[in-house]
């Protein structure tokens, strides 16, 4: 059994690290070169829109950063992409027009590249 300090002091830590995405993404991101990434590199793999791990990134390039450098097939691209790519990224998902928004809730079918 934990005592009462420990599960303050995870709790405490679990939400410093949900509140870490928000505090990351910077105020300046460029979308159009996030957009242009997601497009033409994300798409490659996880398709448009993008599934299978981007759809959990929004504002969120810590988890972008923690792929590139966790996921193996995604590694290649830790050479590729800067940080502010990654933050451009980030901002793009988090701003992605509503039919994408509404692919990711399910609610309708995936749209073809342009």
């Amino acid at each position: 059994m934990m005592s009462k300090t420990a599960v303050i002091r995870r709790f405490s830590c679990f939400a410093v690290a949900l509140a870490l995405p928000a505090l990351s993404t910077t105020a300046h991101a460029d979308l159009a070169n996030g957009e242009s990434i997601v497009r033409n590199i994300c798409a490659s793999c996880h398709g448009f829109p993008p599934q299978g791990g981007p759809n959990l990134a929004p504002n969120n390039p810590s988890l972008i950063q923690f792929a590139l450098n966790n996921v193996a097939a995604m590694s290649f691209l830790r050479a590729t992409l800067t940080q502010n790519d990654i933050n451009d990224i980030a901002a793009y998902l988090a701003s992605a027009p509503p039919a994408v928004n509404a692919y990711w809730l399910g609610t309708e079918p995936a749209l073809p590249l342009p």
